[in-house]
């Protein structure tokens, strides 16, 4: 049995010993890509609860409202396995990306979302969804993006923005899910939310300052707290510190490092009144999207 044991850890370390050789060719090829998201959808979708279709049909009395602001790509991840119990609604102002969702069978809006109603530019970067409200020059992208030109501007469209706010107040109906993610604009959104309360958000958040005049993490999170919200995920990515190992910057665990960019998502604190407010009259929309996270 020990020598058993012994051939069995040999294949193992073998196995990711190579996995990781190929995983460091892949990234010196490919010098601006990086594996962290297609790893953290992986890690993901391992540590969900097992499948929930079952029970959802069984909860399900109406679709879960879900406004995804930032919309490009459409439902993507472990959400597009529950796509049939969703009903979505896209905003995403890139208009050749706007007319593909479209095309796919989506609901669109075709406005910028911002914190009032007014005029507003959106700068269309050489990767699309770097794109955003804000101008990117902010004080830590150039540590963030490295010798990559995905964030220089290619482009830039004037747009009329709205709120989520407005957006309810014209559907009559709240949303049970928000998703944003538009890089660095995150803030001003959820300050449109209005008399708006989705049941879980999910956004993209800085811990420092890639586009210029961004909120970050703590600002967001501050905002949500009054108003009945706790975080119950965040994750993120480390960049490596000035003058470390080159072998740490991207796919092998870092001892230290910068945090600088990656998700938060926030849900009602049932503890607080106002939590439990949020979650009083739709706490079956709540059972729903806890079975879903």
């Amino acid at each position: 049995m020990t020598l058993l044991r012994a051939i069995k850890r040999g294949v193992m370390s073998l196995g990711k010993s190579l996995i990781l050789r190929l995983s460091s060719a892949y990234l010196r090829a490919f010098k601006d890509e990086t594996l962290s998201r297609s790893l953290l959808d992986l890690e993901t979708n391992l540590r969900r609860a097992p499948d929930q279709n079952a029970r959802l049909e069984g909860l399900l009395d109406a679709p879960i409202r879900y406004l995804d602001v930032g919309a490009r790509g459409g439902i993507s991840g472990f959400l597009s396995h529950y796509r049939k119990f969703l009903k979505p609604y896209m905003v995403e102002p890139d208009p050749v990306e706007a007319a593909r969702l479209r095309e796919s069978g989506y609901s669109v809006i075709d406005k910028a979302l911002d914190e009032k109603s007014g005029k507003v530019t959106l700068n269309i970067t050489r990767k699309g969804g770097c794109s955003s409200l804000l101008t990117p020059d902010g004080q830590l992208l150039p540590y963030y993006k490295g010798e990559s030109d995905r964030f220089d501007v290619v482009k830039r469209v004037e747009l009329d923005a709205t709120t989520i706010g407005a957006v309810v107040k014209a559907d009559s109906a709240d949303f049970d899910l928000l998703k944003v993610d538009t890089q660095g604009s995150e803030l001003a959104i959820l300050k449109g939310l209005g008399e708006s309360r989705p049941l879980f958000i999910i956004t993209e958040a800085s811990f420092g300052e890639l586009y210029g005049g961004q909120s970050t993490i703590f600002d967001i999170a501050q905002h949500l707290k009054p108003m009945g919200y706790m975080v119950w995920d965040l994750c993120y990515g480390l960049h490596p510190v000035p003058g470390g190992a080159k072998k740490f910057t991207r796919f092998r665990p870092m001892a230290s490092g910068l945090p600088l960019h990656g998700d938060a998502c926030f849900m009602p604190k049932w503890t607080s009144p106002e939590g439990y407010a949020l979650i009083k009259g739709n706490d079956r929309k709540w059972a729903e999207l806890m079975l879903i996270f």
